[in-house]
């Protein structure tokens, strides 16, 4: 049996994909964890989420965490080639992810983190990125190596 984290529930990933509306991909680069081997590990960062996607030996994994519900970024050993965040979520525990190109995506998850944290209207559960000037996006590409 394979950990919660490593199971693949249809249900819940389809109630999460309604709930996810963008598809444009900010920025994607691999990604690993400090404890466990997934194989074309793949990070991707929409307007919304952070989708984490990749295949343990027997099934494909995919972790979506939601921008409204990041806390807080704890970001460790970002000089190296592989640079590590913790998120802290609202609804579970932490979650420790290994990122390669980590300034980037310590830049880039900041000006969106910043982006949810001065929305117009922090009552409401859906954000308004409708209403997000084009000059606040940011957007990186990055290659496969």
């Amino acid at each position: 049996m394979l950990p919660l984290m490593f199971r693949r529930d249809a249900e819940t990933d389809t109630d999460m994909f309604k709930r996810f509306t963008h598809r444009i991909v900010l920025l994607t680069t691999h990604f690993r964890y400090p404890n466990r081997t997934l194989l074309f590990a793949r990070a991707r960062l929409f307007m919304d989420r952070i989708e984490l996607t990749g295949w343990t030996a027997s099934q494909k994994y995919r972790l979506r965490l939601a921008l409204d519900q990041i806390v807080d970024i704890v970001w460790e050993n970002l000089s190296g080639k592989h640079g590590t965040a913790v998120f802290h979520l609202r609804e579970q525990g932490p979650v420790a992810v290994e990122f390669s190109q980590p300034r980037l995506w310590q830049r880039t998850l900041q000006e969106r983190l910043r982006w949810y944290q001065t929305a117009p209207e922090k009552s409401s559960p859906e954000p308004h990125l409708h209403r997000m000037p084009l000059r606040d996006f940011v957007a990186c590409t990055t290659s496969m190596t």
